[in-house]
């Protein structure tokens, strides 16, 4: 089952928010709230909202965006059990041969090693000048995740009601991108297991 991280909204789309979430058919949902340090259970309107925190300080399962950094396995070390996005972001130039995708066999292991999982961010990629270029990243992370034993979570950090998407169309876009429908399924399905439900 499909549960998306959104942004922390404002209280003034709060309502229009659940309104959405009850027509794709989604009752569980994640909100990446920075000013938390631990998940924190909520109910509206019969959709369970599970905040995470989204910071690299935080003490349980939360999610962190690279931004830019010199280092990325040095940084990927510092912590465990987080949900790693933006490796496709990161300012590297690609070479002729191979895409630039932030990833490497080193980082995967790290990350492995320490249970942390790689982030899929649908709003990064759908909203990029260059999206073409992005999926091309997308695609060789995906295939070092799988290869490597690194987990995925897809989500689309919708910022508004009308960037949330169904369970249907990410798994139909997981199972576009990635060579191994199985690893496909288990990145859309990913967090509802990560968040105690069975």
């Amino acid at each position: 089952m499909f549960v998306d991280i959104i942004e922390k909204w404002d209280k003034k789309d709060e309502k229009e928010f659940l309104v959405m979430l009850n027509k794709i058919g989604q009752d569980k949902v994640c909100v990446a709230d920075s000013g938390i340090k631990k998940p924190l259970h909520d109910n509206k309107k019969g959709i369970e909202i599970i905040h995470i925190p989204f910071a690299k300080g935080c003490s349980d399962l939360g999610l962190v965006r690279l931004k830019d950094f010199k280092d990325v396995r040095r940084f990927v070390s510092s912590f465990s059990r987080k949900i790693v996005f933006g490796f496709e972001n990161l300012p590297r130039k690609d070479s002729v041969v191979q895409r630039s995708s932030g990833m490497n066999r080193i980082i995967c292991k790290e990350m492995n090693k320490r249970n942390n999982l790689y982030g899929l961010c649908l709003r990064d990629v759908l909203s990029s000048k260059d999206s073409a270029v992005l999926l091309g990243r997308v695609v060789q992370n995906l295939y070092m995740c799988n290869k490597y034993g690194v987990g995925c979570v897809v989500f689309t950090l919708a910022s508004s009601p009308y960037g949330l998407a169904g369970e249907k169309e990410i798994r139909s876009f997981m199972e576009t991108l990635s060579p191994n429908q199985g690893f496909a399924k288990q990145g859309v399905s990913a967090l509802y297991g990560l968040l105690g439900f069975e």
